[in-house]
């Protein structure tokens, strides 16, 4: 058996001399580092596209009727938000969420007798959304029983 020599090896194609431990093994490295940095550019691929498709989707959105709607909403403009929801709707018949908010801002106006038909074809495309069956009875007792009150009695 002969005796082997335990010094470092010098790198032969590094100008630099650096030094290779000899029982390192480079193709187990070059792996993980290569599944490493794989799986670094997949994430870095996914949160590009991520990124890109949620700047492109506000872009198209905000212009949007629904988006004008909903801001209109938020400022407590209930007609202007009745007319834009009625735009979105004429665009997008479908969509349960349009006809809830519409009948939101028509029970904000007080025109409950409105608010319940479009509550109605909201229960009708989602029968099983319990917040707006709460608001269909709301608005099903306003126009059934219409409250009356008085503020002089004690």
């Amino acid at each position: 058996m002969a005796l082997q020599d335990n010094k470092p090896k010098t790198d032969p194609v590094s100008s630099i001399g650096k030094v290779v431990p000899e029982r390192e093994s480079p193709t187990a490295t070059s792996t993980s580092d290569g599944k490493r940095r794989e799986s670094i550019l997949y994430f870095l691929q996914y949160v590009c596209i991520t990124w890109v498709s949620n700047k492109l989707t506000m872009y198209l959105y905000a212009g949007s009727s629904k988006h004008q709607a909903n801001v209109a909403f938020r400022n407590g403009k209930y007609e202007v938000a009745v007319q834009m929801y009625t735009k979105a709707l004429a665009e997008d018949s479908s969509s349960h969420t349009l006809w809830s908010n519409r009948a939101a801002s028509y029970h904000l106006l007080g025109q409950y007798e409105k608010a319940l038909a479009d509550s109605d074809e909201c229960v009708r495309l989602r029968p099983r959304w319990i917040k707006v069956k709460h608001c269909h009875a709301h608005d099903w007792l306003l126009v059934i029983t219409p409250l009356k009150f008085d503020r002089n009695a004690k």
